[in-house]
């Protein structure tokens, strides 16, 4: 097993290693981090399995939550620039008032029994949209073959958030389909998968070396418009493998606000800025120069810089490190980085009212 190695204030060397009580936990998520890319081709390979996709519609909606969710996000923003239709997300019961006859709606939920995701669904299904659904079984699954939609049906066995490999692909998958898009096909995301699998020890490096100047640092995460979602993700790891709290926003719209705020800033917090050259010029101009004025506040500003030679592989690329460095933020807090019993508890006293 991995160890983090590191150093005291007083200069004395430590290594942190995964405790034994919780070994197999550690062992479980580091292979199914390992694992991605193989989900990645396998997702692919699955595609051509999934059923006729309505087409023409006039706008699409993405519901759905946490792990399950997230790959609705950074698809809609992937699709921003290419799709001639508005691609929206949804993360609440309900559904907006625009929703109708001519309206894709996708349900995404990995255990198919995510409530929220369960109620938009029917709200969509009673406004007459077009409904695909996306899960490893349970009532939407269930509910798909009853109503007729087209369905996904995800491997099961994994934790929703590890089954992203899985998730985002089938939904990329989805919507080409429906005739969203066409400018990437299953070669290219072979492509992809392979350079990730290829790149494996280089990112597992990096993410130690995050790791460990993220020590006893409060994580803060920016990056541009167009990157949201990889910030979101690389937030919700964090907050569900490491138990750490932190927070995202993005650029330019936190120099509108935020930006003010540094001026409580101070050593505790650990910026981490993602790059692309997707980025527009001008915010790549504005992340130097928030970088410059954050290092007045603290030493810990990191500079990550998106690897690829395509917009995917880019992006790929830097989900594939956020998770790698939610799991060594786990091993150096000493923290099981599978479970979530508070989201069970909370659950659990949901079905009670």
């Amino acid at each position: 097993m991995p160890s983090i190695r590191g150093s005291s204030a007083a200069g004395l060397i430590f290594v942190i290693s995964p405790p034994k009580i919780c070994c197999k936990m550690f062992e479980y998520m580091e292979k199914l981090i390992a694992g991605f890319p193989q989900d990645m081709h396998q997702a692919i390979d699955r595609l051509r399995f999934i059923g006729v996709m309505p087409t023409d519609m006039q706008n699409v909606l993405i519901t759905g939550l946490g792990g399950s969710g997230i790959g609705g996000t950074i698809a809609a923003e992937v699709l921003a620039r290419r799709c001639s239709v508005p691609v929206c997300v949804n993360k609440d019961y309900g559904i907006p008032a625009w929703v109708n006859t001519h309206t894709l709606v996708v349900a995404c939920s990995y255990s198919g029994n995510t409530e929220e995701t369960l109620a938009a669904a029917h709200k969509a299904n009673e406004a007459g949209a077009s409904i695909a659904a996306i899960a490893s079984g349970g009532q939407l699954l269930a509910t798909a073959e009853t109503e007729g939609w087209v369905s996904a049906k995800l491997p099961e066995g994994y934790p929703p958030r590890a089954a992203f490999g899985h998730g985002l692909i089938t939904l990329l998958g989805l919507l080409q389909g429906a005739g969203l898009y066409n400018d990437w096909d299953a070669t290219d995301l072979h492509r992809v998968a392979d350079v990730l699998e290829q790149s494996q020890e280089t990112i597992r490096n990096t993410a130690r070396d995050l790791a460990e100047k993220l020590q006893n640092r409060t994580p803060v995460i920016y990056a541009a418009t167009g990157l949201e979602g990889v910030a979101v993700r690389w937030r919700q790891q964090i907050n569900e493998n490491a138990k750490m709290l932190c927070w995202h926003h993005v650029l330019p719209e936190m120099n509108h606000n935020e930006l003010v705020g540094w001026a409580g800033g101070d050593k505790r917090m650990g910026v981490l800025m993602l790059r692309s050259e997707d980025d527009h010029p001008r915010t790549a101009l504005r992340m130097n120069l928030n970088m410059d004025l954050m290092r007045k506040q603290t030493d810990c500003v990191l500079e990550i810089n998106a690897i690829g030679t395509s917009r995917m592989e880019r992006l790929y690329y830097l989900v594939h490190l956020g998770d790698w460095l939610s799991y060594y933020l786990a091993v150096q807090r000493q923290v099981d980085p599978i479970e979530v019993n508070v989201i069970t508890e909370l659950k659990n006293e949901l079905a009670r009212h």
